[in-house]
């Protein structure tokens, strides 16, 4: 999408999607399933190609893979070797990603981004020896993501940690998917299709792709339990990130909220839990506008940018909307405060309720200005 090219921003273009309904119910879903999937202690699997580096959708990947909700990735030699193209030269074969334009003798950044890794021995050294400083190659090795790139007889190079015995990297993606509760399947037909049928029928499988002819495919080929998003990948991405991040803030607070509910005497009836239900909106205003803020300044940034200069920008985009998202809280905080100086039936009847709101937004503040 060379939205920046036509005027039309990326967010604008997210805002406009997500405004006419047609992706944020499906993201918010996906991001559902993802938190439950982590609660029964299940793994979660990602299947993805080189559309993910074309479409931008390098951010938000690495922000989940740091996040912790990505446990393996299953793909072939091309998005490594695009992932590493772009963090080495900001090309994807030999064209640039941030004007969309192919830059003056990109034709060889491919083979020389392949060159480099084979020079340091492996993608993982490359890592460590500083040579691959960015992208979402680096983040697996950072984070200790198991990443298994099967190769194909098409494959430039290939890259040393491309398993070109198709036996063997069957057997791999088989052992990858053992225990896993969900998977994740990002603009690949072709490995979309060669993984669909491994997993059990009960694994959620989810599959991102503007052609919805891949989710009718993996569907004629066995895989029915698969549910198709028919979306650009990178805007799902992002969106995804931003939800499930996101979506940390309210449980956790409600949990503060009923510990403190405990500590204090406080009994759990009706308006003590419509205190909390009155304050979840709240709550998820002020992560949405720190969240947004965060990305938007990311989103800024050049992809070869440095660990330490995101960490910098992240700290700039709180330090921007954190105090007025704090004290705004804080406003709603105290706002039921009159309710405590009530006497009688009537501090009786209202007192629980100010309780938890009191309690799940004074948790809430604290949240949206250090987790989120």
């Amino acid at each position: 999408l060379q939205d920046r090219q036509q005027g039309f921003t990326e967010r604008q273009l997210s805002d406009l999607l997500e405004g006419a309904g047609l992706e944020s119910v499906s993201v918010q879903r996906v991001a559902r399933h993802m938190r439950r999937t982590r609660e029964e202690g299940k793994r979660i699997i990602f299947v993805a190609g080189p559309v993910v580096i074309h479409t931008d959708g390098i951010g938000p990947f690495r922000e989940l893979i740091s996040g912790g909700w990505v446990d393996s990735i299953l793909s072939g030699n091309a998005l490594a070797v695009h992932d590493i193209e772009n963090s080495f030269f900001g090309t994807s074969l030999g064209v640039s990603l941030q004007t969309g334009k192919p830059v003056e003798e990109g034709h060889k950044n491919h083979m020389r981004a392949i060159n480099r890794i084979n020079h340091a021995g492996s993608i993982p050294e490359a890592v460590r020896t500083g040579v691959l400083k960015s992208g979402i190659m680096h983040a697996c090795v950072e984070h200790d993501v198991d990443v298994v790139l099967a190769g194909s007889i098409r494959d430039d190079g290939p890259l040393p940690d491309t398993l070109m015995d198709l036996i063997e990297a069957q057997e791999a993606y088989a052992r990858q998917l053992e225990n896993a509760g969900m998977v994740l399947m990002l603009s690949t037909m072709l490995h979309s299709i060669g993984v669909g049928n491994m997993p059990p029928s009960w694994v959620r499988v989810v599959c991102v792709d503007i052609n919805p002819a891949v989710v009718t495919k993996l569907s004629d080929r066995g895989s029915s339990q698969t549910v198709g998003v028919v979306t650009d990948v990178g805007l799902f991405l992002r969106r995804l990130a931003i939800t499930v991040i996101i979506g940390l803030s309210v449980p956790i607070s409600v949990i503060a909220a009923f510990g403190a509910m405990y500590g204090s005497g406080v009994s759990m009836n009706i308006m003590s839990l419509g205190g909390i239900a009155i304050a979840i909106g709240a709550m998820v205003d002020a992560s949405i506008v720190m969240v947004e803020n965060a990305h938007r300044k990311l989103s800024e940034m050049d992809d070869k940018a440095t660990p330490a200069e995101r960490r910098a920008a992240l700290l700039l985009a709180a330090k921007e909307v954190g105090p007025g998202l704090f004290f705004s809280l804080l406003i709603i905080t105290v706002s039921f405060l009159p309710v405590f100086a009530l006497t009688g039936q009537s501090f009786k009847l209202f007192a629980p309720l100010a309780y938890t709101k009191t309690y799940a937004m004074a948790f809430a503040s604290v949240l949206s200005v250090t987790v989120v």
